[in-house]
């Protein structure tokens, strides 16, 4: 096989890529290479740029296993000066971080800052993800990296700004400053709406809902369940791994408007998608929201926390065991005492958080009555 016009055929693969349709990017690298892991001297100068392209729509259908195979292949093959590195050190802490795997992330992203040859766009997407990942382990910090990026890659537009205030705003909402994310995730809505980059535009979406329930945005629960459905659109479209994370955020729109059955179906299609991709935080996530959805209604399952603790344990998430603890002392009333001494205790040693929201809501589990606390609808802004 030949290919007639490879540069005609990869500038389509890129503009695919660009425009974060992986379905459209798949269909194209099949053309380039129907037997894709077999005889690709066809392909000849063009074989990297093919392989990368493969890692990245890998990564984002959910491949992750996939995606670092090929990552290793090209890591293993490329020149120490060839920016591409850079991109394939980026993917590869992409796959690591959605493992829970924050250390090995941060490693990858390190040595892609010191790939030479690098355009403004390409360095503004690893201090992106490298603050992003430090919204897994030191929140603070990782705000203040997102306040250097925004003053350094000031007024650059694109797909590549729109991830940016998207991440941006996923770790306000982590921290807790509500209106905060609010702004900044309208503000990748509107750059990834102009520049066509439908998955960032379905992630905002996405989150969008949940953070206008937490601050208790009532009028826009139902806006925000539209706005869910148009996010999964757009993955089912882009063939996207964020189906597998939309499932989270809705449970909790659903259950916010005590629609429990179907809120109880999402948790727990996103617990077996989140199984499928191997992304344990998020197994968590689901697990903690079953939870707390069966204490609102009276057939809570203790071992579900359990679970989510052994879980949050592997990923070392902070966030996730302090809120494992929030809902025992939330159901378990005889050790509430116990429980929020634990909670209190993890705060204190914790680098993630000042936690400013979970303290104000332990001081309040301490003065609370039985039925108050039973009644508390403990909605959650999952990192």
């Amino acid at each position: 096989m030949s290919l007639s016009n490879p540069d005609a055929l990869f500038d389509r693969i890129y503009s695919a890529i660009q425009m974060q349709s992986w379905r459209e990017a798949w269909g194209l690298l099949e053309q380039a290479n129907p037997d894709y892991y077999g005889d690709d001297r066809h392909l000849g100068a063009r074989r990297h740029d093919f392989l990368l392209a493969t890692a990245t729509c890998l990564r984002h259908r959910g491949q992750l296993e996939d995606a670092e195979r090929v990552y290793l292949m090209l890591q293993n093959e490329l020149g120490l000066t060839d920016p591409r590195l850079a991109d394939v050190l980026i993917g590869r802490a992409e796959v690591a971080h959605a493992e829970g795997k924050h250390g090995d992330a941060l490693q990858m992203l390190r040595a892609a800052k010191y790939i030479p040859g690098q355009d403004r766009i390409l360095r503004m997407r690893v201090a992106t993800i490298n603050a992003h990942v430090h919204s897994h382990i030191n929140i603070q910090l990782s705000l203040q990296m997102f306040q250097n990026a925004q003053t350094e890659f000031a007024g650059l537009q694109g797909t590549v700004a729109a991830n940016f205030f998207f991440w941006y705003g996923d770790a306000l909402l982590v921290d807790g400053q509500y209106q905060q994310s609010i702004d900044r995730l309208d503000q990748a809505l509107l750059m990834a709406t102009s520049s066509g980059a439908a998955v960032t535009l379905a992630d905002s979406l996405r989150r969008l809902p949940l953070a206008r329930a937490l601050l208790g945005d009532a009028d826009n629960t139902l806006r925000g369940f539209k706005d869910l459905q148009s996010a999964e659109d757009l993955y089912q479209t882009a063939g996207d791994r964020g189906a597998v994370y939309l499932h989270t955020e809705r449970g909790e729109v659903l259950r916010s408007m005590e629609r429990w059955r179907d809120s109880e179906n999402e948790f727990n299609k996103g617990l077996w998608a989140s199984r499928d991709i191997g992304d344990i935080n998020r197994q968590a996530h689901n697990k903690m929201g079953l939870f707390e959805l069966g204490r609102q209604t009276d057939r809570a399952k203790p071992e579900l926390l359990d679970e989510a603790w052994r879980l949050y344990q592997r990923c070392e998430s902070d966030w996730g065991k302090l809120h494992v603890l929030i809902s025992r002392s939330l159901h378990d009333y005889a050790h509430r005492e116990e429980h929020m001494r634990e909670a209190l205790a993890l705060i204190a040693q914790s680098r993630f958080s000042e936690f400013k929201h979970e303290k104000e809501l332990l001081g309040w589990i301490r003065s609370a009555s039985v039925t108050d606390i039973a009644a508390y609808p403990h909605l959650m802004n999952y990192p």
